[in-house]
């Protein structure tokens, strides 16, 4: 009796032991999944980066990502930030804008963004801005063609 105890205890570990493993792989393996589809949407993480970078955008706008409605205002938000500029510096792989860095101008520059980059994703924006109430700067960059685009498009 002693021994088919000890028996049945020692096939209940070892079918214990092994249920285990077999969950602690799959969670493992549903971690490193999830792990590894949460850092590809964090900015910056190299498995970001990776995607980002190894597909190559056309170079080409999509006239049909803003509708009628956003396309007016889009309208409005370029003049009148085109109309204020303070100043134009061309950089190797686009153009910066100098901005007066009031509050107004922060909200239109990133609207600008929001509209620009839904129907002309090929560009890179960095928006800057000063502290103690320094210059606010939106660069527009891309690669080659880029800087003709821009000067087309925007009258610079």
């Amino acid at each position: 009796m002693f021994k088919l105890s000890f028996w049945k205890c020692a096939f209940l570990c070892l079918s214990v032991c092994l249920v285990g493993c077999l969950l602690l792989a799959t969670c493992t393996n549903i971690f490193a999944r999830i792990t590894s589809e949460v850092d590809s949407c964090i900015p910056g993480s190299p498995a970001m980066n990776t995607r980002a970078t190894d597909v190559e955008i056309p170079f080409a706008c999509n006239p049909k990502a803003l509708n009628a409605t956003e396309r007016d205002r889009y309208k409005v938000v370029t003049q009148e930030l085109l109309a204020t500029k303070k100043e134009v510096k061309e950089l190797p792989d686009g153009f910066g804008l100098r901005f007066e860095s009031d509050s107004e101008n922060i909200r239109k520059v990133a609207e600008f963004v929001a509209f620009e980059r839904a129907c002309c994703p090929f560009f890179d924006f960095e928006m800057t801005v000063g502290k103690n109430n320094g210059d606010l700067w939106l660069n527009i960059r891309g690669r080659e063609g880029v800087k003709d685009f821009i000067r087309s498009e925007f009258g610079i």
